[in-house]
């Protein structure tokens, strides 16, 4: 069974990472204030749900059982200093989930690595469907937009699931 002991300590913070830099890569596909508020609890809602908590193991179980308190999100939070614009900091955190998704693929056992990455897929649907793109004050607007429907292909990809 994976858990936190089979990663250094640089590299389960890299895991731990995961989650939020998945949402991020989501969020600054369309940005938008009052959307990435309703796209941020997503992410929330993903990391504290009790039955997703029962029902995981080994990798998941361990990443989620480190999300217990504000400060634990806290310092999982993607480090991304120097990002100068959106375009940068979109290739920051891509290339982050590509090498700590790299560092899950090397240490974890295959079946958990897969239900983590088909988790961090989850996250990231969810995150995009939070909330309308291009509405306003809740008319029109679409679920999820080109940008986000392309930063999930483009996820899909880096954790070779398939695309829902």
């Amino acid at each position: 069974m994976t858990d936190k002991t089979s990663f250094s300590t640089e590299e389960w913070a890299g895991v731990l990472q995961l989650p939020g830099a998945v949402s991020m890569y989501i969020i600054t596909a369309s940005p938008a204030i009052g959307d990435s508020v309703k796209e941020t609890f997503a992410l929330a809602q993903n990391l504290s749900d009790p039955k997703q908590k029962e029902s995981a193991g080994g990798l998941l179980k361990a990443v989620l059982d480190e999300f217990t308190d504000a400060g634990n999100a806290r310092q999982a939070q993607p480090k991304l200093d120097g990002a100068q614009d959106m375009a940068a900091l979109r290739t920051m955190l891509l290339d982050n989930v590509r090498k700590n998704v790299a560092v899950v693929d090397q240490k974890a056992e295959a079946n958990e690595a897969i239900d983590f990455k088909m988790w961090l897929y989850k996250v990231a649907n969810e995150t995009a469907q939070a909330a309308k793109e291009g509405d306003f004050l809740g008319i029109g607007g679409e679920k999820v937009n080109k940008a986000e429907s392309d930063a999930l292909t483009e996820l899909a990809t880096v954790f070779g699931v398939q695309q829902v």
